[in-house]
């Protein structure tokens, strides 16, 4: 067969599989170059404004940092599960030292979380039956974040504030699956499975609404160590501004201070108003900010909330 014909017939199947089930030839190929011994799971960012294919990069980091959270902390309530984990020290993490970021599909936005199933010699083993078997960590990996989140959507969208303890889902997953909140956008989480394995799982869709529902659950579980109202003292490092015209809205900043433990933390805060300017100010000046509020999120996504008291110091 010439080579020119082999192509066009390439292209052919792919256009056959597009028109069968509704996906576009970039996506099919996509799927074609991922193991057909992986799993993934696809972080669907789906902005308001429209723009197809494109995103900003502030949202794009976020993306990519709380998927990694995800996978954090549903494989310690996995193995090990507690209500709360206040260190960032555990005996898991080279577990997840495989896991991947595949490439996005052209015309969406879509950070693709692969999940190597074969073992470290990289070959598939077979049962007695002769049907494939693969390492098992990866998949109840992603078996455990999907069941998570669909519990705590089922739990927001009920209203409840409160989740049962047999779930086994910590502060801390909860916590990154709110570092999935951006401005004006939705995001949903699709898992498909190894190919022969079993059917995809349903969609767990995160509107820009079921936010706040899913923070009152959050707080709820928000451990008593972190209620005390502290003082943070630093500079102010990033900012994140979408609102549409200055005089209406939020930004979201960054600071950078001394934690109790006399190193260097960063946490992100949100104003309004005239202490907007304050903060540009400060941070143009490369002058010290007083904070006075909270500390919630987890040790990678640490939010300073209830702010009662931010000052520019001289």
């Amino acid at each position: 067969m010439h080579y020119l014909d082999y192509s066009n017939r390439i292209w052919d199947i792919v256009d056959t599989i597009s028109n069968q089930y509704g996906e576009s030839s970039q996506t099919v190929i996509s799927d074609m170059t991922i193991s057909r011994s992986s799993e993934v799971i696809q972080y669907r960012y789906k902005n308001h404004n429209n723009e197809v294919g494109l995103i900003p990069p502030a949202d794009l980091i976020m993306l990519i940092e709380a998927s990694q959270d995800i996978n954090t902390y549903a494989y310690r309530d996995l193995i090990a599960h507690s209500s709360y984990y206040k260190s960032s020290r555990w005996d898991g993490k080279k577990d997840l030292e495989s896991i991947r970021i595949g490439t996005t599909i052209p015309g969406s936005y879509i950070i693709q979380v692969i999940y190597p199933g074969l073992d470290d010699d990289k070959s598939i083993q077979s049962d007695i039956h002769g049907a494939p078997t693969y390492n098992s960590v990866m998949n109840q990996l992603c078996d455990k974040i999907i069941d998570s989140m669909d519990v705590v959507v089922a739990a927001a969208e009920r209203n409840k504030t409160e989740i049962d303890e047999e779930s086994k889902i910590s502060y801390n997953f909860v916590s990154s699956m709110m570092k999935l909140k951006m401005q004006s956008t939705d995001i949903d989480i699709r898992r498909t499975r190894k190919k022969g394995i079993s059917e995809d799982s349903s969609p767990v869709i995160l509107t820009e609404n079921i936010f706040s529902r899913i923070e009152r659950i959050e707080q709820s579980m928000k451990p008593p160590e972190m209620d005390v109202e502290k003082t943070f003292v630093g500079k102010i490092v990033d900012a994140h501004d979408t609102r549409e015209n200055e005089t209406d809205g939020i930004v979201k900043l960054k600071i950078k201070y001394i934690n109790d433990s006399n190193t260097i933390s960063t946490a992100s805060f949100t104003i309004t108003g005239d202490d907007i300017q304050k903060a540009y100010t400060a941070m143009n000046n490369r002058v010290n900010v007083k904070i006075t509020g909270t500390l919630g999120g987890n040790d990678r996504n640490r939010r300073i909330e209830g702010i009662s008291e931010f000052k520019i110091l001289d």
